[in-house]
């Protein structure tokens, strides 16, 4: 080991050699530093050895070279547009300004930590720390798949811990008066099987009429849609059936009779999918007209379903396949009550001085109008 000492501080450098070529390392300032450096090239030369001259051990390769030829020789390749765009963004927007220049081979656990520190600084939160560090993962697995790095230094990474979900759900009252009040709105179809089945978003907005089985009361979930396209999967790649109320079927079998052979169920005036960009937008606006003292997000329709659903005593385990979830956790945030219930639940135990009745149970279920 080479020892250069200095005035105020002493550097450590290792060398090998690789075909009777010295290879020297940069100067350490610790001298465990440049034994660890030693050791991962001496490992690095053996795998050369294993594996022939064609290993891309030795490629002076850096981050944004390998980033760019992953995103377009693997992502690209077996992704959709949303998702390539998304990591196309994490990389441009986060990675390659942090740690674009940086040799594979250079990259170590403390870009991660410092690459966290300055997201948190900059006012991300946990959960899309961990999607910007995930890709940063996942991008050194390939590396490490094409030999260009030894060891993936983030394999074993922690996540950064997550606030738990919050979420806001409506009461029986709350439903009837947002409904009631958007009755002639373009979007009310849309919005009522959304407060009635449980449906995403994008499974709503990508529902065709081949997926409705009137006889049975049936819809199959088997495709999303989103800005840019509709895909023939789900957010959990499974298909699932969701059952339909008595409201839902006559909403939508009268729906149907008004398009003229639309492919889409959620059409504009000219039959063409509704837009989904401007949903969140649009539903602010109802609620606005509907005068919500609680104003919610259009995700919270699904919320307002599973909590109606457990609160009319509905099961957990029908729940979860209703909305899809392949682990039953999620669905468990579902077995609470809200204050009406609580309120109701009383009378069971005497504290209240009415008597209870069958008809005091909240019933989300019951037919609305529609126009």
């Amino acid at each position: 080991m080479e020892i250069v000492k200095r005035k105020k501080s002493t550097r450590y450098r290792e060398m090998i050699f690789v075909n009777g070529k010295a290879v020297k390392s940069p100067y350490f300032q610790r001298k465990t530093d440049a034994k660890q450096w030693k050791v991962q090239k001496q490992m690095e030369r053996q795998s050369m050895l294993l594996h022939g001259s064609g290993s891309n051990f030795y490629n002076k390769t850096t981050f944004k070279e390998f980033a760019l030829r992953w995103i377009d020789e693997v992502i690209t390749v077996k992704s959709s547009r949303r998702t390539i765009e998304t990591y196309n963004s994490r990389l441009h927007k986060h990675l390659i300004p942090f740690v674009g220049d940086v040799l594979l081979s250079d990259i170590k656990k403390t870009h991660a930590d410092q690459l966290a520190g300055s997201l948190k600084r900059s006012g991300h939160n946990a959960k899309g720390i961990n999607l910007i560090v995930f890709t940063f993962k996942a991008i050194l697995l390939e590396a490490k798949k094409q030999e260009y790095i030894f060891k993936n230094p983030l394999e074993f990474y922690p996540k950064i811990p997550e606030d738990p979900q919050s979420f806001s759900f409506w009461t029986k009252g709350e439903m009837n008066q947002f409904l009631g009040a958007n009755l002639k709105d373009p979007l009310y179809a849309l919005y009522f099987v959304a407060l009635y089945t449980g449906m995403r978003k994008g499974e709503l907005a990508g529902l065709c009429w081949d997926r409705i089985d009137f006889s049975k009361n049936l819809i199959s979930v088997t495709r999303i849609r989103d800005n840019v396209e509709l895909k023939e999967t789900t957010k959990t790649k499974l298909i699932r059936h969701v059952p339909m109320h008595p409201a839902v079927k006559e909403l939508l079998f009268g729906l149907m009779k008004k398009q003229n052979h639309a492919r889409f169920v959620f059409t504009d005036s000219n039959n063409n999918p509704i837009p989904t960009h401007h949903l969140y937008r649009d539903f602010k606006i109802a609620q606005e007209k509907a005068s919500m003292a609680r104003r919610i997000r259009f995700h919270d329709l699904r919320h307002t379903f599973a909590s109606q659903f457990v609160m009319n005593s509905g099961s957990l385990f029908d729940l979860q396949k209703i909305l899809g979830h392949t682990d039953v956790k999620m669905t468990m945030r579902y077995a609470h009550h809200s204050p009406e219930h609580l309120q109701s639940t009383l009378k069971f135990f005497g504290f209240g001085e009415e008597k209870f009745e069958e008809k005091d149970i909240i019933n989300p279920f019951l037919t609305l109008k529609s126009s």
